[in-house]
């Protein structure tokens, strides 16, 4: 490992690393992390020569640095297992640096170092907390922060940790559903917290934290081996350290390719080639892919039309919309800028043409972009019918001859898995659609016409003249 002046700290039970900014032209110095613990030596392998070949420097140092080093420092990097080990000198130290500017990036254990280390860096370990060694689901709340934009959920074997006593102001950019916690033994600490299991109880595995003082802190509770082999590990960490560093580009030490797999990682989502390469068809069949990311986003419907084009629904806020959260604005799911409801819905209906040699669609053209959770749509006279909520609409036209035609209304969002979908234009004049719920619509165009649906087929007529119940269930 190529070493250059700067500081580095190594600590008994635990691994320190500090980042200097690039102030006045000067490189970022960056003091990397090589412990007795085994993950704190994978992360030094790991991203140091990143470190470096992005214009980073680094050197080790023994025991934790001075009040007089650390004010030369931008960025304090923890990572190990046991940080009671600092001492008080060590956390005089580090909160004398942070009460100065300076930035954290604390990893897994960093916080069992006490209860001090929630005002630096959000968050601490209590004597009710836990964490449990499982196969985990790590959720980043995608494009939502520098920290975790493009980035997509995937499987890692790690510990989950719950139950940690957190500031109300973290920004929690990535999460865990608790595990089940499967011992038969009575925990006195907390003991209705044992066989513990719901896929609604998520918990923070990834934060940014803006202290008063002003210093930023960035939380990663992931720290095995396993962790810090992943690509999209090692982007969350490096883009910590410039984000804490408040480096204008938080990309600036992470790897093109590492960058590249966040939206497909390892052992999470998968391209679309790879998808329609898993597929068990019928002999004689043949699956083939058509359009993929970036081209259309979460596409939920579609149509061709006679010149061979596809028409999609694209819902990149389904399922919740604008539809204000009744949980933290982190838990969203389906919502581009959590928190800000008072906007301009976003779904839109678009134009695939233009195919390649290979059958894929080259060209996107949007054709009414604004509607709220278009779950279901049809071509119809001379544009498209489409329901979004809770109104089903006419589109008629393109460009600036557009227009938007109310046709019935009532169709609100509760339980947006069980809205109206799959519109089908048939010969008797009507459209037909299904519902899962059961709404109270009535037509806008026609007063007095009106209809309680309940979950199955519905039709109504494209004038706005009727709408009745066909099946239930």
């Amino acid at each position: 490992m190529r070493l250059f002046p700067s500081l580095l700290l190594t600590l008994r039970f635990g691994a320190l690393c500090v980042a200097q900014s690039a102030a006045f032209g000067a490189p970022v110095r960056v003091l990397l992390p090589v412990a007795k613990t085994p993950g704190a030596s994978q992360l030094a392998v790991e991203i140091g020569p990143l470190l470096t070949q992005n214009g980073a420097t680094f050197e080790q140092l023994d025991g934790f640095p001075s009040d007089a080093q650390l004010q030369k420092a931008d960025v304090v990097v923890l990572t190990g297992s046991d940080f009671k080990a600092f001492g008080n000198d060590a956390k005089v130290a580090l909160e004398n640096f942070t009460h100065r500017g300076g930035g954290v990036v604390a990893i897994g254990s960093a916080l069992g170092a006490g209860d001090w280390m929630k005002g630096v860096v959000g968050g601490a370990w209590t004597p009710q907390s836990r964490k449990f060694s499982n196969k985990l689901m790590f959720m980043p709340v995608t494009d939502a922060h520098p920290l975790t934009r493009n980035a997509s959920a995937f499987d890692l074997d790690d510990e989950t940790w719950y139950d940690l006593s957190t500031d109300p102001t973290i920004k929690v950019l990535a999460s865990a559903f608790t595990p089940k916690v499967t011992s038969k033994k009575v925990d006195p600490r907390a003991p209705e917290k044992l066989d513990r299991a719901n896929v609604y109880d998520l918990q923070p595995q990834l934060w940014t934290y803006e202290a008063p003082d002003s210093h930023r802190a960035v939380v990663l509770m992931q720290e095995k081996e396993t962790a810090f082999k992943h690509a999209s590990m090692r982007s969350f960490i490096l883009r910590g350290i410039a984000w804490a560093a408040k480096q204008e580009n938080a990309d600036a030490f992470c790897a093109k390719a590492d960058l590249a797999a966040l939206r497909y990682p390892k052992d999470g989502a998968r391209t679309a080639d790879d998808t329609v390469k898993s597929l068990e068809l019928q002999p004689g069949f043949k699956a083939s892919v058509v359009a993929s990311e970036p081209l259309i986003n979460k596409p939920i419907a579609m149509q061709w039309d006679g010149q061979g084009r596809l028409w999609v629904a694209e819902t990149p806020e389904y399922p919740n919309g604008r539809r204000p959260s009744t949980a933290e604005d982190w838990k969203e799911t389906g919502v581009l800028k959590p928190g800000n409801y008072d906007r301009p819905a976003t779904d839109r209906i678009s134009i695939l043409s233009d195919p390649d040699a290979s059958g894929v669609f080259t060209k996107k053209t949007v054709f009414h972009e604004g509607l709220e959770l278009v779950t279901g749509f049809c071509l119809y006279g001379d544009g498209v019918i489409a329901v979004g909520q809770p109104d089903i609409v006419f589109i008629h036209g393109q460009g600036d001859q557009q227009r938007v035609e109310r046709l019935y209304t009532g169709f609100k969002p509760g339980d947006t898995h069980f809205v109206a979908n799959h519109f089908i234009v048939a010969p008797d004049g009507w459209i037909y659609a299904d519902t899962g719920s059961g709404p109270a619509v009535e037509s806008v165009t026609h007063s007095g016409v009106k209809a309680q649906l309940s979950a199955g087929m519905f039709r109504f007529k494209p004038d706005g003249s009727a709408i009745q119940q066909v099946s239930s269930k």
